[in-house]
């Protein structure tokens, strides 16, 4: 067959721009290492927990904390890892602008609960907050709490919309990565910064390796396929081993060795999380050798996956 025509060649150009289309988003294969498959634990049982926006876990038992998303009263959950309830807490001082993350670290041997007020839609903000808060007690009458302090901070390029947080207590510092950019920039700022001026947070890396949607995605999902992609939340574990990175359709972990630091462990390939496919995933965290997460929905089912 002859291959000299001009509409032979359009044809075989198309073909290859549409294969090629379809392929930028492979994710790379889930990891052999993953021998427990994401099962459901329970649903979240509170009735006015509607838009979970950030799950933390507690490292003084085995609750679970989640936050609510924008224009929510400052409420801290507490539940059980069947989503059952244990307890609220109000949060002295604060408003919910738009809470979009959660993370609990320990340091000086107190547990604390980091608030990631860092949603930004349309990017006009020029300042986001993260409030700390020593991790409640739940054996205790306790149903308020008060801030322990807040990290006032702004982008060195303008504002930017962030839904993923995680805390590097070794480092003493909290990293950032956007939502919107393509790819993802990654960003930190102190744990505890000295005094209350606002600080400027550090650009790191961009993060390159989070497949972008396909045209396949669009039309499986005319809703949520263009932002499949997108970060919706962070978590590093206690020991800094890992970093867990949650999308709209997928779950990553970026590994890291001894000494590495967090822009070299971004820029590699990360290894992809076996889940269900779930609609508006928000909320994702490490609980010792166990990765939860759940979505906005309401109801919001709760999964567990083991790590290695």
């Amino acid at each position: 067959m002859s291959l000299k025509t001009p509409h032979t060649w359009m044809s075989l150009l198309l073909a290859f721009a549409l294969v090629s289309a379809c392929r930028t988003r492979e994710a790379p294969e889930v990891s052999p290492e993953y021998h427990s498959p994401a099962v459901q634990t329970g649903t979240l049982q509170f009735s006015d927990l509607d838009e979970a926006s950030g799950l933390a876990a507690s490292h003084r038992d085995d609750t679970l904390w989640v936050v609510n998303d924008s224009n929510n009263p400052a409420v801290l959950f507490a539940m059980g890892p069947d989503g059952s309830e244990r307890g609220r807490v109000r949060v002295l001082g604060v408003e919910n602008r738009d809470w979009e993350d959660l993370a609990s670290f320990v340091l000086a041997g107190t547990p604390y609960l980091l608030i990631a007020d860092v949603g930004d839609n349309k990017a006009v903000h020029s300042a986001c907050s993260l409030h700390v808060v020593e991790e409640p007690r739940l054996d205790t009458a306790l149903t308020e709490a008060p801030v322990a302090w807040t990290v006032r901070f702004g982008f060195p390029d303008g504002p930017r919309d962030c839904e993923a947080v995680g805390v590097d207590t070794e480092a003493e510092r909290v990293l950032l990565l956007t939502k919107r950019d393509e790819p993802p920039v990654l960003y930190d700022v102190p744990l505890r910064p000295m005094g209350d001026t606002p600080v400027v947070a550090r650009r790191l890396a961009e993060v390159p390796h989070i497949p972008q949607p396909t045209q396949a995605d669009l039309a499986e999902d005319p809703d949520y396929g263009a932002t499949r992609a997108q970060p919706t939340a962070m978590d590093i574990d206690a020991e800094g081993r890992f970093a867990l990175v949650q999308t709209y359709g997928d779950t990553y972990l970026f590994r890291r060795e001894p000494g590495e630091d967090w822009a070299e462990v971004f820029a590699r390939v990360p290894e992809t999380i076996d889940i269900p496919q779930l609609r508006q995933t928000e909320a994702a965290c490490f609980s010792g050798s166990w990765i939860y997460l759940t979505t906005e929905k309401h109801p919001a089912p709760l999964y567990r996956v083991g790590v290695p």
